[in-house]
Order: C-alpha cells, then structure tokens, then sequence
C-alpha cells in the first residue's frame, strides 16, 4: 500500500471515530437531561402538584420525555440508530441522484 492510501485510510479511520465520540457525548447529554426531566416529574407528582389539568399535563409530557430518552438510549446501545443512520443517508443519495 503507497503512503497516500494509508494516509487517506487513516483519515476516514478518524473521521469515523470523531463522528462516534461526538454520538457518545450527545446520547450523554440526553441521558443527563432526562435524569433531570425525571426527577422534575418525580417532584410534581409526588408533592401533589398534580391535581390541577396544567400540572398533570406538565407531569405527564417530562414522563413521555424521560420515556422517548430511553429509548433512544436503547436503540443505541443496541447498534439500531447506526442502521437508520446509514439507511438516511443511502436514501437523500438516491434522492440527490434522482434529480
């Protein structure tokens, strides 16, 4: 293999592990910010702020929040959002080359 291969190589080895650090730290993120939703939803619901329509629609979206979070936070572990991800990107290629 000549130097410009493997250097070329080495960069979309890069690129790749750039764009997976970048996945990591925003499924953090949302795994943090749904620690937070939940625990706001633990506090509204448990102190008895839920009695008024405002509050129990208000606890019920942070449930749904902290719910789509984790699952989210499943699909990834489990290699699922790779797949949407490079079926998205197949599909806008096709689409670019259609027109």
């Amino acid at each position: 293999m000549d130097k410009e291969t493997k250097e070329t190589l080495k960069k979309v080895a890069d690129y790749a592990e750039t764009e997976k650090k970048i996945l990591a730290k925003r499924m953090c993120e949302m795994t943090a910010g749904a620690l937070i939703i939940f625990v706001f939803y633990l506090v509204v619901h448990y102190t008895g702020f839920v009695t008024g329509k405002p509050y129990r629609n208000l606890s019920d979206f942070t449930l749904g929040l902290t719910a789509a979070a984790l699952v989210l936070n499943i699909l990834y572990c489990m290699g699922i959002l790779d797949k949407i991800r490079a079926a998205k990107i197949a599909f806008t290629n096709r689409m670019k080359n259609q027109k």
